[in-house]
């Protein structure tokens, strides 16, 4: 599917942008399903096409699957109740040997709503980068978030803990 959507692109920032307009044209984006897991951009793929419906979870996932299949370093970027994706591009060959060394840049896209690509204005704080984590208990099964998971032993005849997550922005 990369060469198919990227075949007339000569360089690896219109091919990721190929990419991106084609998960923002072919997806119709859907904003009750982010409560839902993630489907993960095979299931995506495996749905009759012009019937491709998704959140921004599986927006992201189906992007940076087409990047990654093309050999271009992309990752989800979680903040509260969304995320978006971000893909890696390192400076052209010629002008790495000026600079002495290979030097490369995360640019973010808003792959669900509004067109945001090479940057967008997003202001939530961000939760996690990545998208594969080991699931608790079972090393080999992967998450595409990491879980609020803590473990730990009562003292005999103490009550049931009552954890409580806090997520806050602290100013400094």
């Amino acid at each position: 599917m990369f060469k198919e959507i990227t075949r007339d692109r000569k360089t690896d920032w219109d091919k990721v942008e190929a990419l991106y307009s084609f998960v923002q044209n072919n997806v119709k984006y859907d904003d009750q399903a982010w409560r839902r897991p993630a489907k993960g951009a095979l299931a995506l793929i495996n749905m009759p096409r012009g019937e491709w419906t998704a959140d921004c979870k599986d927006m992201c996932c189906l992007f940076v699957a087409l990047c990654r299949a093309g050999g271009i370093p992309a990752r989800i970027v979680r903040v509260p109740e969304h995320c978006y994706a971000e893909f890696y591009l390192e400076i052209k060959q010629e002008d790495r040997a000026r600079n002495n060394a290979a030097m490369g840049f995360w640019f973010p896209c808003q792959v669900s709503g509004t067109y945001s690509f090479g940057g967008i204005p997003e202001t939530r704080v961000i939760l996690q980068k990545g998208d594969s984590f080991p699931e608790y208990g079972n090393p080999r099964a992967r998450r595409l978030f990491t879980t609020e998971d803590f473990q730990g032993s009562l003292v005999p005849g103490s009550p049931p803990p009552r954890p409580r997550w806090v997520r806050e922005v602290i100013a400094k």
